[in-house]
């Protein structure tokens, strides 16, 4: 394998006069040879001193500043949101999420039928973690091969989480009222099949 390599113009000057006693090649090889040969070393010394430990913690005080669980926010603010919402606005929510869904688009809290200010929102977590994006963006700049946004790739994730969550509690209230009406059904009809029978007949010596 061949590799070139970049030296100054001075320093190129200041090898002349030793190029027909050295060869530049083996100087590179050998270089190259002690650095591996040192690296190796260092390896072995830091595995002995237990780095191992010391890297684990670097890497989560990184993934800390790296990643967020955006899904698990939606989930916590959607809970907030339900706490402070009305059948009706369940009603009219999901009444838009299918309208939506028809129009081939994608269901998030954009569809309040009623704005609860109380309720957080992915807006205000965009000022709380804005280190993060920042370190998004710069990740992002440093592979070239990853083109997204991170604040749409974020809030995608945030609104998953928060409409799978407020969707399980209509589930919930859901399979209430489908309980309440079974219960109602076989009193009607519990009703229905009593036979009356005439006064004279229960007691025959009147």
């Amino acid at each position: 394998m061949r590799l070139g390599i970049n030296i100054s113009n001075e320093l190129l000057e200041k090898f002349k006069p030793l190029k027909n006693v050295v060869n530049i090649s083996q100087i590179c090889r050998d270089a190259i040879q002690i650095r591996i040969e040192s690296y190796a070393e260092a390896l072995v010394q830091s595995k002995n001193d237990g780095m191992d430990k010391a890297a684990e913690k670097l890497f989560l005080e990184y993934s800390k500043k790296t990643y967020l669980d955006w899904e698990s926010i939606g989930r916590k603010d959607a809970k907030v949101w339900v706490e402070l919402a009305s059948l009706e606005d369940l009603e009219g929510l999901f009444h838009n999420i299918a309208t939506h869904k028809r129009k081939g688009d994608e269901p998030g809290p954009f569809l309040f039928p009623r704005l609860l200010p109380e309720a957080p929102h992915f807006g205000k977590h965009v000022s709380e973690h804005q280190e993060w994006f920042q370190r998004q963006i710069d990740l992002e700049q440093i592979d070239l091969e990853v083109q997204s946004n991170p604040y749409i790739e974020a809030e995608k994730i945030y609104n998953r989480g928060w409409v799978s969550y407020v969707t399980v509690v209509w589930q919930m209230v859901k399979d209430r009222i489908a309980a309440d009406a079974i219960t109602r059904q076989k009193e009607r009809e519990k009703e229905d099949s009593k036979v009356e029978v005439p006064d004279n007949l229960l007691n025959p010596e009147k």
